[in-house]
């Protein structure tokens, strides 16, 4: 294997898994285990609120599927506005197995926001608590009243897809079109990465509307495991679950992680067995911090809204790397592109755009077009491959700054800073002085409690950057945009 070209990681299949599709499973898990839980939901107070067993969603999941065929044409499309949970898993495969494209958004948005996607999207219906006039509106009422097809795995003449929202970082978001056999390739990568089996508990905190809560929901429930859903995250809650015994799997992003690493009390349960960062790299301090002080050895995840997931790195991997997303997992396709000319491969180790050929690929953008690169789809993302196909996400192809014609990654300058003791978040955005001299100012969120001091700051920066990659500007504020899984929103960093 060269080490510009990945086509396989080092993720074996486990003796006899075999390649079943979501639906075989969860028809599966409703006959053999009926009585064992799917889903565990807490309370704002972090307290368990409700419980759903295997048999309990396949029988949702079926009188929702009746009711989607319906009221909608096969490939129709209805927006998921629900909280997640058992009624938003439900709902979702069901959409999936009428055969409708299902398109979740994120509970909090306003009724503005839902007709401006209902019309990107020529949307047909809704399902949520809240009607939108001229779209049909599905409630949970009407699909308690819906008649029952126990059989899940009946051959079906269409099968469904999603519509996922991008996280539009760089100021634009695309609507992403997934088809349920990528969804089900997508979840036989996750749950074989990550080793997921039915007595494992999984506690998603980030939200199932977005990209990585879809991915780990189909895996949980292809393995037949149990998903604790807390809607939101609040450290004293997160805490007690994680040292509960109760959870074996926390697939987090990094702001998470970096709060349990500040907390004096943390010690997490024995039988949690793997954590996993995604979103963005996670700051090498933050997994030192844990480590040392815990014992948490917390792995990352690699995806895309656009591929699902494409890398994960365990702990317990050979040649495991806290700075690696890992190696790709089977099937997957990963090169490194010269930014300058896509068609050309990089040396190994050489830094280059991310270019992606998976089965859990998207299939369309909803009225853009897709371009590949030799079946590829280019990410945007900076990284680089190593002898061993090992994948190091350096940064964002477009979002490099121009400074006397040397470029400056400014996620190398973040991840330098955030070194700093008195730093809890930093981004580097460009400070035009003319309209051919740029400079470089960082936003820094300080710590609660620290005593900032740019002149501090400014040491720390000229003892571990060139010249060139030194910020003329430092300055405090209160906050950065992020996503809900830590993505920071670059395009509203605008510079005075």
């Amino acid at each position: 294997m060269s080490g510009h070209d990945s086509a396989a990681g080092s993720h074996e299949k486990p003796r006899g898994y075999a390649d079943p599709t979501i639906f075989e499973c969860l028809g599966e898990w409703s006959r053999c285990m009926p009585d064992e839980p799917a889903f565990c939901t807490y309370d704002s107070n972090g307290r368990p609120s409700t419980r759903h067993t295997y048999s309990d969603l396949a029988r949702a999941v079926a009188s929702a599927s009746g009711l989607l065929q319906r009221h909608l044409k096969q490939s129709q499309t209805a927006i998921l506005h629900l909280p997640s949970g058992f009624e938003f898993a439900a709902w979702f495969l069901a959409g999936l197995h009428a055969g409708i494209c299902i398109s979740p958004v994120h509970p909090a948005a306003t009724s503005h926001e839902l007709k401006l996607s209902a019309q990107r999207m020529g949307a047909s219906a809704i399902i949520g608590s809240n009607p939108l006039p001229p779209l049909c509106h599905l409630t949970l009422e009407g699909r308690r009243s819906a008649a029952l097809d126990p059989d899940l795995a009946r051959k079906r003449s269409i099968t469904g897809s999603v519509l996922l929202q991008s996280s539009g970082t760089s100021g634009s978001t695309k609507l992403v079109r997934r088809t349920e056999t990528s969804l089900d390739a997508n979840a036989r990568g996750v749950a074989r990465g990550m080793g997921l089996e039915r007595h494992d508990g999984l506690l998603l905190v980030v939200p199932m509307s977005h990209s990585y809560g879809v991915d780990l929901l189909v895996a949980v429930i292809l393995a037949g495991a149990t998903m604790h859903v807390m809607n939101g995250f609040e450290l004293a809650h997160v805490h007690s679950l994680l040292t509960s015994g109760s959870i074996t799997a926390f697939p987090g992003v990094p702001f998470m992680f970096d709060a349990l690493a500040r907390s004096p009390t943390f010690r997490p349960s024995a039988d949690l067995r793997l954590s996993l960062s995604a979103g963005s790299p996670l700051p090498e301090h933050i997994h030192a911090s844990l480590r040392s002080r815990c014992g948490l050895n917390v792995g990352q995840l690699y995806g895309a809204t656009e591929l699902g997931t494409v890398a994960i790195d365990l702990p317990q991997d050979p040649g495991f790397d806290p700075r690696s997303v890992g190696t790709p997992l089977p099937g997957v396709s990963v090169r490194i592109l010269c930014p300058d000319n896509g068609g050309v491969l990089q040396a190994s180790d050489s830094v280059g755009e991310i270019a992606v050929r998976s089965p859990t690929m998207l299939a369309e953008y909803l009225q853009e077009p897709l371009e590949l690169a030799d079946g590829h789809f280019r990410t945007g993302d900076l990284g680089r491959l190593d002898a061993s196909g090992r994948l190091y996400v350096t940064g964002r192809l477009k979002h490099l700054i121009d400074v006397g014609g040397l470029k400056v990654n400014p996620a190398e300058v973040e991840r330098v800073m955030c070194e700093h003791p008195e730093i809890a978040d930093c981004a580097l955005v460009p400070m035009p002085l003319s309209a051919t001299i740029v400079r470089l100012r960082l936003l820094i969120v300080p710590r609660e409690g620290a005593a900032f001091s740019t002149d501090d700051v400014r040491a720390f920066a000229r003892e571990r950057l060139s010249p060139y990659k030194l910020p003329r500007v430092f300055e405090a504020v209160g906050s950065l945009p992020r996503t809900a899984t830590g993505k920071l929103l670059r395009h509203l960093l605008v510079s005075s």
